[in-house]
């Protein structure tokens, strides 16, 4: 079995899915913490980058 082929496995997938959600969820609180608490808009950019970092 590949490297590609194993990396894309279906339990590796949604393992780094939720280590994903995990980690981006408390880069994008340590990064864009006080604009998401003072109700603006944040950096799209940057919110997905922060979720896409650990994946």
């Amino acid at each position: 079995m590949g490297f590609w082929h194993s990396a894309m496995s279906r339990p590796v997938v949604f393992t780094a899915l939720k280590v994903a959600a995990v980690v981006g969820t408390i880069l994008n609180v340590i990064n864009q913490g006080e604009v998401l608490w003072a109700g603006v808009e944040p950096d799209l950019p940057r919110l997905l980058l922060n979720y896409l970092t650990p994946y």
